[in-house]
């Protein structure tokens, strides 16, 4: 999940918006690593971006906004770690590396 910050809207605040209105929960969050800058450029494309990643932890219900959200999936970190390398176009370019930067998966 991913939010575009509202004018004068922190990081945090604007990651618990986006649980609120992607995913219909209300949580803490707390901050996964430390504020990143990133560019991305494909063949389509050219991203830059400032972002700060956060966890948070919920039992659900879960009421996702089909407008937003497209699907839903829990899985085992071993289980996202082999469906990157199985198939990687269906994610972002830097979410990968992002991951392992934040220690969520070890890259091997």
């Amino acid at each position: 999940m991913g939010e575009h910050l509202k004018p004068g809207e922190s990081f945090a605040d604007g990651a618990a918006r986006g649980l609120l209105e992607e995913l219909g929960i209300r949580s803490p969050v707390t901050p996964r690593g430390a504020v990143a800058r990133n560019a991305s450029c494909g063949q389509t494309y050219r991203d830059r971006e400032i972002q700060q990643a956060f966890e948070t932890t919920h039992d659900g219900p879960f009421t996702p906004d089909h407008a937003e959200v497209e699907e839903v999936r829990f899985l085992r970190l071993d289980a996202l770690e082999a469906w990157i390398r199985q198939a990687p176009e269906v994610f972002t370019p830097w979410l990968p590396g992002e991951l392992v930067r934040l220690g969520v998966l070890n890259g091997g």
